[in-house]
């Protein structure tokens, strides 16, 4: 009698990755296409290039992070720019783009509120 520990390991494919689709919002956007308008208008309010290294200082100074253990790293902006989905982060990159959040989120409603 043959024991389980005798068996051979299957020889099955690994599954493929499944890749990860960015859905755009009401406006036809996606998340990653919606923080790069953000980053634009911020780089406007500035008068400068904002690039996403000023973002990530910014974000992570407002959440009182230091660069040694930041809550946004640049693996996880790049993964939220290119993926589409949004983030618990979006609350605080709008803040710091001076953009509405739910516009960030969904793309309902105008970039900035209306004072």
């Amino acid at each position: 009698m043959a024991s389980k520990a005798n068996k051979l390991p299957s020889l099955k494919a690994p599954k493929p990755k499944k890749e990860r689709k960015a859905y755009p919002g009401v406006d036809g956007k996606t998340f990653g296409d919606r923080i790069r308008e953000a980053m634009i208008y911020r780089g406007g309010q500035l008068r400068c290039e904002y690039r996403p290294t000023d973002l990530l200082r910014e974000v992570n100074a407002l959440a009182n992070r230091n660069p040694d253990n930041p809550i946004l790293s640049q693996q996880l902006l790049s993964a939220l720019m290119k993926s589409g989905n949004e983030s618990g982060l979006t609350a605080l990159i709008a803040r710091v783009c001076g953009v509405d959040p739910v516009w960030l989120t969904l793309g309902i409603g105008n970039m900035v509120q209306k004072p």
